[in-house]
């Protein structure tokens, strides 16, 4: 083995280097630390805000949102829209696994709206909405934020709850007085108006109404959309230990059922002669939607005691809609370019109730805690529908190179097609319980038990 000699000089000159490189650091470490020092005394103070974690899933499980052992997703509702998403389903888009549906466009959006491959049950501060997206999908402007719960719910809000639950939290009063205004232009020559209005009436009392307003086209040829939506959210205190909730909120949509080209039609000189895309293929005179619904809610939280929460639940919705439609069957045979047509006139008109009654609170059975919801939920629904068909052999194919339209000029001939009525009853007990084992670790249960009675007869008669 070789060995390595070092002489005394060269030693000596690595230590030297050694210090000086010690003391020059020291020296930079102490001037950093008076610039940091410095630094520090020029800072302003700063804080740092974060979202308050602190509230109940669906504004009725007693579970806070972080103790969840669900996935769940929350959206704030303004933010989302100030990326120019104007729908439920375009919300949807940003939750994993979750089925945004067909576009706003669409008559009635929330049946394609699905949560793991299931229908997405639709709450509005925790209580079940029956048509609510079937008549204005865009209805934003009053909600402050949207939570999606995945994976079965059905105890709390309803046995077909099995995908999961979107709920809808309505915007609240604010602490002081406060308003806005905003338009908003886009392409399709969408024009948005929008209010927003927070008012304290009184040391008890206070108030907001928001409002939207829609005159626009869509990126489907001729049919354009007209809505309006207003609501009013109300805050009142009774007493010193309740507080009462109201939200009345108003939707209104228009607009027009469009018809286009049939993908079955091929004509034999279509290679040399380009169709026109847009052109109407069904009647305008006649093919028209209208829906209107009116939603009132009313709910108050009753403080019994430290531990224990009294909550009643009242709901009042309805769904009315008024249709005309015109739908393109099979080619003329030997007439490729005719394509004959049929359709349909009708109204819809549903009443939806809900009570609900909650007992929330805390209970200890030796060294375990409980905290207990103890519901009661009835509901009744009403609904009517009304179709007649166009009779047949009155209503005349149309070319697709020339369309003529003939309910311009005449009213359709139309023959009674059904008169529908449909009553459902149902009362329902739900008991959940989630026991701390552990400061980490918690148990959850719950159990429903639902009894439903549908039937059909006249107009507001008792299911049967």
């Amino acid at each position: 083995m070789q060995s390595v000699y070092f002489p005394r000089r060269t030693l000596l000159s690595l230590a030297c280097v050694q210090a000086f490189s010690l003391l020059s650091f020291s020296a930079v470490a102490d001037e950093q630390n008076k610039t940091d020092t410095a630094a520090e005394a020029s800072l302003e103070r700063l804080s740092v805000y974060g979202q308050r974690q602190s509230d109940t899933f669906g504004s009725k499980s007693g579970i806070l949102l972080k103790e969840l052992p669900q996935s769940i997703q929350l959206l704030d509702v303004d933010q989302m829209r100030g990326q120019g998403l104007v729908s439920v389903g375009d919300l949807l888009r940003d939750i994993p696994s979750a089925n945004p549906g067909y576009s706003r466009v669409g008559p009635y959006q929330s049946f394609s709206l699905k949560i793991r491959g299931f229908a997405a049950d639709q709450m509005r501060n925790g209580m079940r909405q029956r048509y609510f997206e079937d008549v204005d999908a865009s209805a934003l402007n009053s909600i402050e934020r949207m939570e999606v719960l995945k994976g079965p719910s059905g105890v709390l809000y309803g046995q077909s709850a099995v995908g999961g639950v979107i709920n809808l939290v309505s915007k609240a009063p604010g602490a002081d007085n406060s308003g806005s205004a905003g338009l908003r232009f886009g392409t399709d020559n969408q024009k948005v108006a929008n209010g927003d209005i927070s008012k304290v009436l009184s040391d008890s009392v206070s108030l907001r109404l928001t409002g939207e307003l829609e005159r626009s086209d869509t990126f489907v040829d001729r049919q354009p959309m007209d809505r309006n939506n207003a609501s009013l959210m109300l805050q009142h205190q009774v007493g010193d230990k309740a507080t009462g909730h109201f939200v009345a909120e108003y939707f209104k949509r228009e607009t027009d059922r469009y018809v286009g080209l049939p993908v079955s039609v091929v004509l034999p000189d279509q290679d040399s002669e380009v169709l026109d895309i847009s052109s109407q293929l069904g009647e305008p005179g006649f093919t028209s939607l209208r829906s209107f619904a009116p939603l009132y809610q009313y709910w108050l939280d009753i403080q019994l005691n430290t531990d224990w929460t009294l909550t009643p639940r009242l709901q009042y919705q309805e769904f009315n809609t008024v249709f005309g439609q015109v739908n393109l069957r099979a080619p003329v045979t030997g007439q490729p370019e005719l394509i004959s047509r049929t359709g349909r006139q009708g109204r819809e008109n549903d009443d939806y109730q809900i009570a609900q009654l909650d007992l929330n609170g805390r209970v200890t059975t030796g060294a375990l805690e409980h905290k207990v919801l103890l519901g009661y939920e009835a509901g009744r629904e009403r609904g009517r529908f009304t179709q007649s068909n166009i009779r047949t052999g009155t209503l005349n194919p149309v070319d697709i190179n020339n369309p003529q339209y003939q309910y311009d000029k005449q009213e359709p001939v139309l023959d009674f097609g059904f008169d529908n009525f449909y009553n459902l009853d149902s009362d329902a007990w739900y008991l959940q319980d989630q026991i701390k084992l552990t400061p980490d670790l918690q148990l959850i249960g719950a159990v429903r038990y639902t009894d439903s009675k549908a039937g059909s007869g006249a107009w507001g008669s008792a299911a049967e």
